[in-house]
């Protein structure tokens, strides 16, 4: 929305989407709102949707049990 200067009401024709859920993920309050909804809203802006997982180190992961107990 800031890239493109759109307001939310713009970019509730944008997405198709509610005002509501705009505000949501506006202001950081996505807890409600799933991973596979974020990315196909992603998918819509022509965006690319990366992740990656790393293992722990073995130090890590014993500094992260240690934390645990």
């Amino acid at each position: 929305m800031k890239a493109n200067d759109l307001t939310q009401m713009r970019s509730v024709k944008v997405f198709g989407i509610t005002q509501p859920k705009i505000s949501y993920i506006k202001n950081g309050k996505i807890e409600k709102i799933s991973s596979d909804y974020l990315v196909s809203l992603l998918a819509k802006t022509g965006g690319d949707f990366r992740y990656s997982f790393k293992q722990p180190t073995k130090r890590q992961a014993a500094e992260r049990l240690h934390q645990m107990a």
